[in-house]
């Protein structure tokens, strides 16, 4: 059973051109990398999270459960998910000036580490 579970979120809000925000994740399992975005996500605030806990449980191989309302869609809370369940959960969130630099996490000891122009 998985004990730890980190998720890692880039942002970017397009301004003017776009007024959309988007993202990409990078999700970790007890240490190992279990998914990096290949693509960019339509998605504001804190929901690179869904998209991190939609994109581990593809990775174990469980379908998506229902969230405390009994609807079987998303969103479940990342948070909820992890508590009812006993799993340590961190997660980070990184917002970037530039599109091309959603994708510039790079994996460190089992975290992210920043490169280019990214903010803490």
């Amino acid at each position: 059973m998985t004990e730890q579970v980190s998720i890692y979120g880039y942002r970017w809000f397009g301004g003017s051109k776009d007024p959309n925000t988007y993202h990409t994740v990078i999700v970790y399992a007890d240490g190992k990398e279990v998914f990096r975005s290949t693509k960019s996500e339509y998605g504001y605030g804190e929901q690179y999270q869904e998209t991190g806990l939609r994109e581990f449980l593809k990775a174990i191989g469980e379908s998506y459960p229902p969230n405390r309302l009994g609807y079987d869609h998303w969103p479940v809370n990342a948070h909820e998910y992890f508590d009812d369940r006993g799993i340590h959960y961190n997660t980070e969130a990184y917002d970037v000036k530039r599109e091309q630099e959603l994708f510039a996490f790079q994996p460190f000891g089992g975290q992210v580490r920043r490169s280019g122009n990214t903010l803490p």
